[in-house]
């Protein structure tokens, strides 16, 4: 594909190697004529591992042929061909030398992390990137994170005027009802770009390393409604100033917004946390290690609060991984549950702080998700920490859900998502258009806001449907 079409993006699931064999095998091709390759991360212990495992496969060391460069290291060597980078390093270097003299294929792991584009900095250095690399590989186990329309900002880095414009992407395949956030039939777009050469699908067992099934449960979980009810007055206001500013575009209506959403996320994760903990404890009781996902703060601290407490003469060790710690201490957290004989019973994990961590798999076939995220794919990408290359068992993935709250909702959006994204990625499965209706609303915001309005988030509804 990128010796016909000069760019591609394979989408295969993590552990299914892409990577770190992906640069490996094509470094050797005849059209990349002796240029070095340069792969983008978008986390610095991210570019660290997947150097260091190139390396390895190689029996080199790091700065060899395979180097890398954050804003603290650098290991770079003359005969380096793979240099692993992250953006801020990208930039600086696009500053210096605009045309990136030198380097044939540019590689953006994790390329869902472009979907908005040249509006933010990274996609900009993406765009300036591949505007002067004659070769672009886009890598990503989940490229579509919500309904679609971010195809078009990743396709315009990797693969420029594949789709058209913004404006002819949007009149060809969106829903126009659903604010051009919906395509309209993601099963014809996956086609489309497959047929075009330029998306490649891989799944494990085209790579011979195909996994026991994940099991998905979605278990319902106790809550204290206090929790919830504590914010529903704040709630109020700010969904009684969204819903009068429907059909206005403003910094108040998106602040707002961000604000109410925020406070019921944080409220729902803090109303059942006890019983999560409760659970997890459980778990740990039976003998097993766990992964325990969340999101905030004040959910953190209950959870460390319940696992310090010693019941039935024990109290359950625990290690964090939130997204503050650095790049040395995340390393040495994760080393620490994973070595041989460790006694620590919970790896405290954020939500979308994940990128670059292995060897859980050795140790570990138990997901937790205390806290849900808006897509599924990051429920995925959570999952495949475990459900990689080294896993012996069935992984399962408890998706701890409360029956009031904002969870229903999230649920609900979760599986719409799913609806959406499975289609395009794997259109020979999905042709049943039933499966594409009664999603999320048109606009969400609204929608949590008319439910605060009317006082359902005190009340009870099902969760079924995580977009498992």
């Amino acid at each position: 594909a990128l010796a016909e079409h000069g760019s591609a993006i394979l989408v295969a699931p993590p552990g299914a190697g892409k990577t770190t064999l992906a640069p490996l095998v094509l470094r050797r091709e005849p059209w990349l004529a002796d240029q070095r390759i340069v792969m983008l991360e978008p986390r610095r212990l991210a570019t660290r591992a997947a150097a260091q495992r190139m390396a390895s496969l190689l029996g080199e060391r790091v700065g060899d042929t395979v180097g890398y460069q954050t804003r603290d290291e650098r290991h770079i060597g003359p005969d380096t061909r793979i240099e692993v980078v992250t953006e801020g390093v990208l930039t600086r270097r696009l500053q210096h030398d605009p045309t990136l003299e030198g380097y044939g294929l540019v590689i953006f792991d994790e390329v869902q992390s472009l979907r908005y584009g040249a509006d933010t900095d990274k996609g900009a250095a993406a765009q300036s990137t591949a505007s002067h690399v004659l070769y672009r590989l886009g890598l990503s186990g989940t490229p579509v994170y919500n309904y679609g329309n971010e195809m078009h900002a990743i396709g315009e880095i990797v693969s420029p005027g594949l789709l058209g414009s913004k404006q002819e992407f949007e009149r060809e395949w969106c829903d126009h009802s659903q604010k051009g956030k919906w395509v309209k039939h993601p099963e014809a777009l996956g086609l489309r770009m497959r047929e075009s050469g330029v998306m490649l699908r891989r799944r494990r067992a085209d790579v011979g390393r195909e996994l026991p099934p994940v099991s998905t449960i979605i278990r319902t979980v106790d809550c204290d409604p206090a929790a919830i009810a504590k914010v529903s007055g704040q709630a109020g206001v700010l969904a009684t100033t969204l819903l009068s500013q429907m059909g206005v575009t403003s910094l108040e209506k998106l602040q707002a917004s961000q604000q109410m959403i925020n406070m019921l996320r944080a409220a729902t994760g803090i109303a059942k946390a006890v019983a999560v903990a409760e659970f997890v404890r459980e778990l740990v009781g039976e003998g097993r290690r766990v992964v325990l996902y969340g999101w905030h703060r004040a959910v953190y601290d209950i959870w460390m609060e319940s696992f310090d407490a010693v019941i039935d003469h024990r109290r359950i060790r625990y290690a964090m991984i939130t997204g503050s710690e650095t790049a040395a201490t995340k390393t040495a957290n994760v080393a620490a549950f994973t070595a041989p004989g460790s006694d620590i019973g919970v790896l405290i994990v954020s939500l979308r702080a994940g990128a670059g961590m292995d060897g859980l798999q050795h140790v570990c076939s138990t997901v937790v998700f205390g806290e849900l995220d808006w897509s599924p794919k990051v429920h995925d990408q959570c999952t495949t920490r475990l459900d990689r290359d080294g896993q012996k068992e069935s992984v399962q993935a408890f998706f701890c859900a409360a029956k009031v709250g904002i969870d229903p909702i999230m649920v609900d959006v979760c599986g719409a998502k799913r609806r959406q994204s499975g289609p395009m990625m794997d259109p020979d499965q999905f042709f049943d258009a039933e499966l594409l209706e009664g999603g999320a609303p048109e606009d969400l915001t609204k929608r949590i806001a008319e439910s605060v309005l009317a006082g359902d988030l005190l009340r009870e509804r099902e969760v079924d449907d995580v977009g498992a």
